[in-house]
């Protein structure tokens, strides 16, 4: 146990400037001690997201730190913070049960449910489908693309059922699929099979919610951290799955959408640069759809998403609304049409196919792969060996 404000680690940068984690109800907090002046500055970790310079003022000059600096620093601190034993049992802890929640099966009571699958359900990596309801047989549908050396992993556990199931698991209505997703071996099979896509992310996502990195909930609030760290400070219940889910759903969805679509974003080339539109049209690209859509994980902002087509491209180009003067960088993001074409039946989950929330899902998982590299480079000390039977 802890106790609130127990410092968790120091690093002194230099003459100038020294870090320090402390504990809290809330997560760990970062305190930014300014060693000319004697001033600290209190924040979260979330702080370095933002990738910036620091700067700190002396008495008589400015002493100026680069994003990487602060980062290898935060690193030092991270490495030392987990040499508490109890956060090393905690982070298996929460492995567990992160991976509870992102790998959960969603309950389709039959085929008609399915034709008309609403967006909460689409986010789920895998589905148990049953015919019709009364129906004692049922069938773990996953709504993700197989790799080649996944599909080789599980491939004695699948059985093409033919439209609209496609390949599936066989199990019945009484069994927890989650658990049999694990009895059976296929969470170890996929992990081992391609650890990038099944360990990795979930992984960094525990250290990120042990530290208090953004959780994409845009409150503010953090809730997830909070229901971690009360019962670490000997303040509320020991973690529960349903407790977990509610405080990281928003976070636990985006790390859905990086998975399903791992094998996109490895095939799309990203770029940031003003005024894109013209640019594509000028290189003969064809405008297909435009429309408007909410905040996505790259930014609070409302969006304007623009699909283009041309020279066997697909590009989704997302510009942040209100426009502002300098126009701000369009994010723009291409792939070959048959990878989108893909991604497009992906995200279906055997439904009506959405190209809309296609766009919007892979602009989702590239703010969630751009999170967790930050994740990494903060983490990556620390980052356990995989254990299979975890």
């Amino acid at each position: 146990m802890f106790s609130p404000n127990q410092l968790l680690s120091t690093f002194h940068v230099d003459e100038h400037l020294a870090f320090a984690l402390k504990a809290g109800r809330r997560g760990p907090h970062l305190l930014i001690e300014n060693l000319d002046t004697g001033r600290t500055k209190s924040t979260r970790l979330s702080w370095v997201e933002g990738a910036k310079d620091l700067q700190i003022k002396g008495h008589s000059e400015t002493h100026a730190y680069s994003a990487e600096t602060v980062v290898e620093s935060l690193s030092k601190m991270v490495e030392q913070a987990m040499s508490h034993t109890v956060l090393r049992r905690r982070l298996w802890g929460m492995y567990r049960l992160f991976g509870e929640c992102i790998l959960c099966p969603r309950l389709i009571p039959s085929l008609d449910r399915l034709r008309v699958l609403g967006e909460d359900k689409r986010d789920s990596l895998w589905l148990q489908v049953r015919e019709r309801p009364e129906q004692e047989e049922a069938w773990l549908v996953p709504c993700f693309g197989l790799m080649e050396e996944e599909r080789r992993a599980i491939a004695r556990q699948m059985e093409d059922q033919g439209p609209p199931l496609g390949e599936a698991i066989a199990t019945t209505r009484e069994q927890d699929p989650l658990a049999l997703l694990r009895k059976r071996g296929i969470v170890a099979s996929l992990t081992a099979a391609a650890s990038d896509r099944w360990y990795r992310p979930i992984m960094l996502t525990a250290l990120a919610g042990l530290f208090c990195m953004s959780d994409f909930s845009g409150s503010g609030e953090n809730a997830l951290a909070e229901a971690l760290w009360m019962p670490l400070l000997g303040d509320g219940e020991e973690l529960s799955r349903d407790a977990v889910q509610d405080a990281g759903d928003a976070l636990f969805r985006g790390i859905r959408l990086y998975v399903r679509h791992f094998p996109v974003l490895a095939a799309s080339t990203v770029s940031f640069e003003p005024e894109a539109q013209e640019t594509l049209k000028e290189k003969g690209y064809t405008r297909k759809e435009r429309f408007r859509a909410g905040a996505t994980y790259l930014n609070s902002r409302k969006t304007e998403i623009t699909r283009f087509e041309g020279g066997g491209e697909e590009v989704v180009l997302c510009s942040f609304l209100p426009r502002r003067s300098p126009p701000d960088d369009d994010v723009v993001m291409s792939f070959p049409q048959s990878v989108f074409a893909d991604a497009v039946q992906v995200d279906a989950c055997r439904s009506i196919e959405d190209s809309r929330l296609t766009a919007q899902n892979l602009l989702n998982a590239l703010a969630v792969e751009r999170w967790l590299a930050v994740a990494e480079s903060v983490f990556h000390p620390v980052v356990p060996r995989l254990r299979m039977q975890a």
